[in-house]
């Protein structure tokens, strides 16, 4: 069934191929997948060395959220991005604008480690995209 957005199910069940965030999805999946799949490439980047229990924690969201985003069991809602921020302090919500992908070829996936840079308070090059 599709909800008022368009979207429907979690962003991961856009997922032709590959696992999310890093798939191929269907080519007539909603822009908000695009956008749930950097979130979720940032959050996973950023949990790097951190307990998801204790960021859940930190963050007053139950650690399933968590868990739920970083698979695309369901859509990041604002005040959840909000506060993992705060708490990560770094930005997940992707740059603006975003290049375009071509979500009929396998190369989707990788475009989407290589859509935009994500601004972060301290640069870290490993996630800075020429282009």
């Amino acid at each position: 069934m599709t909800n008022r957005r368009g979207a429907s199910g979690g962003p991961g069940a856009y997922v032709v191929a590959g696992t999310f965030p890093h798939a191929d999805f269907e080519t007539d999946a909603p822009p908000a997948v695009w956008w749930a799949a950097q979130i979720a490439i940032a959050l996973g980047h950023a949990l790097v060395g951190r307990s998801i229990a204790g960021v859940a924690r930190s963050a007053g969201i139950g650690r399933q959220t968590i868990y739920d985003v970083l698979r695309g069991r369901t859509w990041p809602d604002i005040v959840t991005i909000v506060q993992l921020q705060d708490v990560l302090d770094t930005v997940l919500w992707p740059a603006w604008p975003p290049r375009p992908f071509d979500t009929t070829t396998s190369s989707a996936g990788s475009d989407l480690h290589a859509v935009v840079a994500l601004r972060r308070r301290t640069p870290d090059p490993a996630l800075e995209i020429a282009g």
